[in-house]
């Protein structure tokens, strides 16, 4: 097997910008082609087959859109940023989105699905902090390093894995795994899995999934040596993943230090 080589991510794929006709003419409409906006991929599913609109040729030469192929990657750029899919077929796509096509010699439209899916896995910090008094009113307690955290409201499916000990509040669920099963897999498994998550929330203001509906759903878990081969060889990416996090972390706290002072 060859060496890992590092790469800007510009360097291994073609970023390509969608648009909108400039005017709601009637002959730009109701076409054979399909339109991608955020509301037609923002479901949690890897493909998209269908959408909600459909542009005619006339349109597509009247706006800024771009055709994407059967294959390449839409990513949403605006409301709802980072929400990730493949199409089925070939599509145009507005300006909320962002085409995202390998560039074949470095790599492939799969392997970039995975990798930006998963972009900021670790939870090194936050905003807010609180005493010892206050962690002593906090049911949870201080959950440890390497726990599995799931927003359960306003919205539903948010994961991280802590970097550090963290105090969670109520709008999260704290997955904390033993040594049989390990904190990747759990992180994986619930990513791939995240519209049977969302579909045992409930709430008429926003979505929330209790603890008791989240313990209730099912899991598929291998057998241990399954378990052990998985982690042989997605522990090195995830700890590749974290060295990176940690000097992106680092150099933005450093660059906020240094900027007032110029």
């Amino acid at each position: 097997m060859g060496e890992w080589k590092e790469y800007r991510l510009g360097d291994v794929l073609e970023l390509i910008g969608g648009g909108t006709p400039k005017t709601n003419n009637p002959a730009y409409w109701n076409g054979d082609i399909p339109w991608l906006s955020v509301v037609d991929f923002n479901n949690g599913m890897k493909y998209v087959a269908e959408t909600e609109k459909y542009i005619t040729h006339e349109g597509l030469r009247n706006s800024s859109t771009k055709i994407l192929n059967k294959g390449d990657i839409i990513i949403s750029a605006r409301g709802t940023v980072g929400v990730i899919a493949i199409l089925k077929k070939s599509m145009a796509f507005n300006q909320s989105c962002y085409g995202v096509r390998a560039k074949y010699d470095l790599t492939f439209n799969d392997y970039l699905y995975y990798l930006l899916k998963i972009s900021s896995v670790f939870l090194f910090d936050t905003e807010r902090k609180i005493t010892d008094e206050g962690l002593g009113q906090i049911g949870s307690g201080l959950p440890p390093m390497g726990t599995v955290l799931l927003s359960s409201r306003a919205p539903i499916g948010y994961l991280a894995i802590t970097d550090v000990p963290i105090a969670i509040n109520q709008g999260c669920i704290g997955i904390i795994c033993d040594k049989n099963i390990s904190n990747y897999f759990i992180y994986l498994w619930y990513k791939e899995n995240m519209s049977e998550i969302e579909n045992a929330g409930n709430g008429s203001v926003f979505q929330e999934i209790s603890k008791s509906s989240f313990k209730a759903l099912d899991i598929a878990i291998p057998p241990i040596d399954i378990l052990e081969c998985f982690d042989k060889k997605i522990e090195p990416l995830f700890k590749k993943m974290n060295t990176n996090q940690t000097q992106i972390h680092t150099f933005t706290s450093l660059r906020n230090i240094l900027l007032p002072k110029f």
